[in-house]
């Protein structure tokens, strides 16, 4: 899509500009040209000319380079495939002397080299001293090379003894003509090899290489990783997320602490920014503690807050205990809370504002408390003391009755619940009264529902509490 569009924009540049577009096909076309001749080629003066190179560059139309002293010019792509040539017949490419045969600067030979690397044409790696040199290895090797460093943490010694048997002897810089040449150049490269020659004393020159490698590599996004313990070893980024992930699932709630002391990460910002990538791949999902001191995966988690819930000994649960006993935050624990409730992982009911949990139990003592004082009570006056949703408690209350651990009656409009034994009484001084009884009047006056109300009259039958005859709308007394 964004190409279509960036067609499109070109498209109408050309049309607006033709003389211009034909300019830049020119320029394209030639790739490197002495620019006296070519304004005259193109029917421009040479001032005009440099004007228009100047507007194609900065417009992003053309990339590219004047060289030999501003007399010619020259296009990157120009540049990629002469370089690209030359990469291919040599197993060593000195940048200098490309520099010097294309008239062009140190920095543009690298940023040919750089973006021939990055767009996978090429692979190797820049030598010491730093862009002045390009070792060209094969695809297969570079790829082995980036699977050693995918192996685990791994020390720059080892990785640089892979550097030096493709080197070989031959071809490293000997350190004794390295420091001479620090005492006789006087150019504007002093300093760097002075700081060359006084690194070499301290690092090999193998694990500089590998370290520039490695940096190569990162810089082509062909590996992501961090140098870590004094810069000598390195850990690839997906073995960082791969030791991560299994840590912490196997271990579930571990100290920050350990876990940059195990991963070899000093600051928790990087820390954070490993286990953000785990998240984001799905890989495993986590919380810090209020104090950070902790990192806890959310399965375990989970499992800590059910085994508080979920204890028989306790009827009553608050928000506040859980929060303290896992260490998270108020919206973390309960966002934890909700996906508990919602997996139906949770036995204990649950409050609206998820304040307080309560046991099935105490919900059943409650109930029965207040019905042992009373034939039947509001559902909303038992809820005084849960705070749950209505229809949740109303939901619950059956759920204990087809366990057989409440004998009580839920009225139709599900407004109060009734003890069974006393509304028996009830019923039988009712049907009394008349000979003939309409269930329907019967279900107005008692708010019991026609289901249950069938229910009593015939265990009342049954057991010789009353004598008489039940049909679907009525009841005879006898």
């Amino acid at each position: 899509m964004l190409k279509k569009i960036k067609d499109k924009i070109e498209k109408i540049r050309e049309d607006l500009d033709p003389k211009k577009a034909q300019l830049k096909k020119e320029i394209l076309n030639k790739g490197i040209f002495n620019i006296d001749f070519f304004a005259r080629e193109v029917g421009l003066v040479e001032p005009e000319l440099r004007k228009e190179l100047k507007e194609l560059i900065e417009e992003g139309q053309i990339r590219g380079y004047l060289a030999f002293r501003d007399t010619e010019f020259v296009t990157l792509d120009y540049l990629k495939d002469q370089i690209n040539d030359r990469i291919e017949k040599t197993f060593k490419l000195d940048l200098k002397k490309q520099s010097q045969d294309f008239g062009v600067s140190l920095e543009s030979i690298y940023e040919a080299i750089n973006e021939l690397c990055s767009q996978n044409i090429q692979h190797g790696f820049f030598d010491i001293p730093v862009n002045t040199t390009f070792f060209h290895v094969n695809s297969r090797t570079q790829n082995e090379f980036i699977s050693i460093l995918r192996k685990g943490k791994i020390h720059l010694t080892e990785v640089a003894e892979f550097i030096d048997s493709l080197i070989e002897s031959k071809e490293d810089i000997d350190l004794s003509s390295l420091i001479s040449d620090v005492k006789s150049n006087e150019g504007s490269d002093t300093d760097e090899w002075e700081s060359l020659a006084k690194d070499a004393i301290d690092v090999t020159l193998g694990k500089k290489r590998a370290r520039i490698w490695i940096e190569n590599l990162m810089s082509w996004n062909k590996i992501i990783g961090n140098f870590i313990e004094d810069q000598n070893y390195f850990v690839s980024k997906n073995i960082i997320a791969r030791e991560l992930a299994n840590f912490l699932k196997k271990t579930g709630r571990v100290k920050t602490s350990n876990l940059q002391e195990k991963l070899g990460i000093e600051k928790i910002r990087s820390l954070k920014s490993e286990l953000k990538i785990l998240e984001e791949n799905k890989e495993i999902k986590g919380y810090f503690t209020i104090d950070e001191a902790e990192y806890v995966t959310e399965n375990k988690a989970l499992d800590e807050i059910v085994t508080i819930l979920n204890d028989k000994n306790q009827d009553t649960v608050s928000i506040s205990e859980i929060k303290e006993k896992i260490g998270l935050d108020h919206i973390d624990t309960i966002n934890l809370l909700k996906k508990l409730i919602s997996d139906k992982r949770v036995i204990k009911l649950v409050s609206k504002d998820y304040s307080k949990f309560f046991s099935l139990k105490l919900l059943n003592k409650t109930i029965m408390d207040y019905l042992e004082k009373n034939e039947r009570i509001y559902i909303k006056t038992i809820n005084e003391n849960f705070n749950l949703p209505p229809q949740t408690l109303v939901n619950h209350i059956e759920e204990l009755i087809k366990r057989d651990n409440l004998r009580v009656i839920i009225t139709w409009d599900k407004s109060e619940i009734i003890n069974e034994e006393k509304i028996l009484f009830i019923l039988m001084e009712i049907l009394k009264k008349s000979k003939k009884s309409l269930l329907s009047e019967v279900v107005k006056t008692t708010k019991i529902n026609a289901k249950d109300l069938v229910r009593l009259i015939k265990y009342m039958l049954e057991f010789g509490l009353i004598q008489g005859i039940l049909t679907n709308k009525e009841f005879t007394l006898q």
